[in-house]
């Protein structure tokens, strides 16, 4: 699909409900890192697309209100997904300004590293 190979997703952010299945957001998270690392290595390496990609991805898991960041990363037999902060949460004007801090700089990310590699 040529708009995904010339620009390809750089975030993806899930929701749910505040009621959600924690585990079923935590495998489609982990379903679309894979397919997204398999494409990836395809891009990158059609002959060897074995070999891990070696960029790290953030996600944004957003359950009711609280979003919270982690990262998918790439390693030769699994993805792995790593926990790491809550961004914010919507439910006050400080926590709106934290995720909204929060996404610019992942934007900055996005237009810096991950667009040079």
């Amino acid at each position: 699909y040529f708009p995904l190979r010339n620009a390809p997703i750089a975030i993806t952010i899930q929701t749910k409900t505040p009621d959600g299945n924690v585990e079923e957001a935590m495998e489609q998270l982990s379903a679309w890192a894979t397919a997204y690392f398999n494409r990836l290595r395809a891009l990158l390496r059609p002959i060897a697309a074995s070999e891990p990609v070696s960029i790290v991805l953030p996600i944004i898991s957003v359950s009711g209100a609280d979003w919270n960041l982690k990262f998918a990363r790439d390693c030769y037999y699994s993805i792995d997904i790593i926990d790491s902060a809550t961004i914010g949460s919507t439910t006050t004007i400080v926590g709106c300004y934290k995720i909204l801090y929060a996404l610019r700089l992942l934007f900055d990310w996005i237009t810096t590293t991950f667009r040079f590699w």
